[in-house]
Order: structure tokens, then sequence, then C-alpha cells
């Protein structure tokens, strides 16, 4: 999935689409793939008028679980941000962070809830295969209708008594 995101990105061997791109980078980067968190970030750095927080989010995921040139690149983004937004946007990740660190979640969550704080179009894409026309994968878009709505958790100010809620990631793991 990282490899069709940076694809679509730079227009190798496809033709170059930024929200394609994006989107497999994401569903990347929700199975807990760092470097496509680095690249999610990097894709959205540019993008007006939300895309320099939204990059921040999946930077400050990739740095956080060890990506070194995500380090940098996070800082950078932070620096045009501000100090309460990034505060407030790392209060945001702690979350997820914690959830990725048992696995990848609910595929399109983080896309969808992305989607929806910041009310961005990012469509789901997919690949389907219909057997009946083709034996090959091909990429086509899911209807929104089909995919169960989840959020992020709410942020907690006070992260050192955390009670971090998995329930909207489709986990049944308690804290």
């Amino acid at each position: 999935m990282t490899k069709l995101g940076l694809n679509y990105l730079n227009g190798v061997g496809v033709e170059q689409d930024i929200q394609r791109a994006c989107y497999w980078l994401e569903r990347a980067a929700e199975k807990g793939n760092v470097e496509a968190m680095y690249f999610a970030g990097e894709a959205w750095r540019e993008v007006k008028p939300n895309g320099a927080s939204i990059a921040y989010i999946w930077l400050f995921m990739s740095a956080y679980m060890g990506y070194e040139p995500a380090k940098s690149a996070r800082d950078t983004v932070g620096s045009t941000l501000g100090v309460d937004s990034v505060v407030g946007l790392q209060s945001l990740a702690k979350p997820v962070l914690k959830k990725l660190q048992f696995g990848p979640v609910v595929k399109h969550s983080l896309i969808r809830a992305l989607n929806k704080l910041y009310k961005r179009e990012l469509p789901l894409f997919g690949l389907t295969v219909d057997k009946a026309e083709s034996k090959e994968e091909v990429e086509q878009p899911i209807p929104s209708d089909e995919v169960s709505e989840q959020e992020l958790p709410q942020p907690d100010t006070d992260d050192s008594s955390a009670q971090y809620s998995y329930s909207s990631y489709g986990t049944n793991y308690t804290a």
C-alpha cells in the first residue's frame, strides 16, 4: 500500500493523483507502517487549509514510533502551527498511538475520523474484484454509506491520568 501511495504521489506508472496517494498512504499508516505515516504527513504538508495539522498528526505518530526522518519534518511543521495547536494535535494522536501498539486499527477508521474532523473530502477507495468480468483487482471508490462511522476519542487534557477508550476502534481491549 505504501508503494502504491508513493506511485500515485509521484506519478510513477500511474497518473499523479494526490487524493489516491493520501488514501493509500493513510491505509498503510492505519496498519502501523511508520514510513507510510511519514509519507502521508509529507503529502499533506502544503495542502490548504488544514493540511499542516493533518501532516503534523501523521508526522508526530511516525516520529513517536521511532522513524527518524519524521522527527525533523514534525518539528518543521509544528513550528508553523504554534504551541497550542501542537499540544492539541498531540492529545488527539496519543490515543491512536496507544491503539496502534496492539495492531492495526479498523479499516478507514482514522481516514474517516480525519475526514470528519477537518471536513476534508478524501474518498474511500478500495480494491475489489468483479469475478464475472475480470480476475484482476481494480481500484474503485467505496460508497461512504457502506463504511461505519468512526471517530477519534476526545482528547484528555491531563495525560498522567488518561483513561483511553478503545471501543471506537473496533476492539475489545480495555486499559
